[in-house]
């Protein structure tokens, strides 16, 4: 009993001094990917790796050295355009820390699936990711261009993202998930940001571009990409955009402009916008109700208006709702016209809540139902006017003007 309980003893021992990760590696050993950047060429696919320099960034920001390298490859496939970064790559790379790919309009328009299921098969990648699309731009030169104001140029990509869909809502987050869940289900189609660069792209990726007040060369989000299943048709306006994503419900913080007497503006800033849709179909024939309510406030106002008369709040409360109407109203007729991409996913309701009717119409619902579908949009916005928005500059003048007189 006693010699049993010491095996017993010894054998548990011996398990702590076996334990470890057959797979382990060096963090010295391993280039970390922060951002892939694909793009067509000639002989088929260049595949580019923003690489964090884990050595230079101890001492990067005291030298004034850039803290990525970037690797290229080329292949007539993908997957041999990535074998080709190793040949050249001393480290073993590593995909588990990608935040974003960025890939050409070509590789967008040619198909954006197989990219997906590129980064499916990896065993590394976290599938944590954002897409985005180039406009007429090569996705290598977005990934190389340097920020003063951010380590990496991938934290750099993915802060101007946030900070776009939030306070512009031009932009939208589209993550790995997303982005196949409105490929492979039915009824609706996927958008992805774009960016640009503005400035010189070879410019971006010196290190005077982190020398400069001033930087001559940096990233832009801009419109929302239009897909059809998994390809590239075009481009939204940037109104368009934004209205895209207000009836997405994608949209945190919309600024609308409104035209109010002769050439004179108003803006003001919508909020808390809360989207409903009401879907009808009668007769075979769909129709869609979009309500639409918002908070909103006046950030600048040029114009003749006593906001503290009803009647004037009311014209320019009613300005701002036409104009916001009209926003979403050319959104819709992008995507139905010219488009006709089903990015709003009405098919995906009649799918869901009307099956038959969906079933019969499935196979024409891009080209000969969705483009005719009338949708009736609604408008309500809550005005609120505080402090000195109550009356404009032109009214405080006036008052001022009389008690000279």
């Amino acid at each position: 009993m006693i010699n049993l309980k010491y095996k017993l003893i010894l054998i548990l021992s011996l398990i702590f001094f076996f334990t470890g990760c057959f797979d382990y590696k060096e963090l010295d050993d391993l280039s970390i990917v922060t951002a892939v950047a694909i793009d067509k060429v000639e002989s088929g696919y260049e595949i580019s790796y923003s690489i964090a320099n884990a050595k230079k960034a101890q001492v990067s920001s005291k030298e004034g050295e850039s803290q990525t390298t970037v690797f290229s490859g080329v292949g007539p496939t993908l997957s041999e355009a990535m074998r080709e970064i190793d040949l050249k790559n001393p480290r073993s790379t590593y995909l588990g820390h990608v935040s974003v790919i960025v890939m050409s309009s070509d590789i967008a328009k040619e198909g954006v699936f197989k990219v997906v299921d590129l980064f499916m098969r990896d065993p590394e990648s976290r599938k944590k990711f954002f897409f985005l699309i180039t406009r007429d731009q090569k996705a290598k030169d977005v990934v190389k261009v340097l920020s003063p104001l951010e380590a990496f140029p991938s934290q750099n990509i993915v802060i101007n993202l946030q900070n776009s869909s939030t306070n512009q809502s031009i932009s939208t987050n589209v993550g790995y998930s997303q982005f196949i869940r409105s490929v492979l289900r039915p009824g609706v189609d996927p958008v992805l940001p774009s960016i640009i660069i503005s400035g010189d792209s070879e410019e971006g990726s010196n290190m005077a571009n982190l020398e400069n007040s001033e930087p001559k060369t940096y990233i832009e989000l801009s419109n929302l990409g239009i897909f059809k299943e998994d390809k590239l048709v075009g481009f939204a306006k940037r109104e368009e955009s934004r209205g895209i994503n207000i009836i997405n419900g994608n949209a945190k913080n919309v600024i609308v402009t409104t035209k109010c007497d002769g050439n004179n503006f108003a803006n003001a800033n919508i909020t808390n916008i809360r989207v409903n849709r009401n879907y009808k179909i009668d007769k075979n024939q769909p129709s869609i109700d979009i309500d639409v309510t918002t908070d909103g406030s006046l950030q600048e106002i040029n114009c003749d208006y006593d906001l503290l008369q009803p009647s004037d709040l009311e014209k320019i409360t009613k300005k701002f709702e036409d104009s916001l109407h009209d926003m979403l109203q050319s959104a819709i007729s992008t995507a139905q016209n010219k488009y006709k991409s089903d990015i709003f996913g009405f098919g995906l309701y009649y799918y869901r809540y009307h099956p038959d009717y969906f079933k019969h119409v499935q196979s024409v619902w891009d080209d000969d139902v969705f483009p005719y579908i009338k949708v009736n949009i609604d408008i309500s916005i809550n005005l609120e006017t505080k402090g000195a928005l109550n009356e404009t500059i032109q009214k405080e003048e006036d008052v001022r003007d009389e008690k000279t007189n």
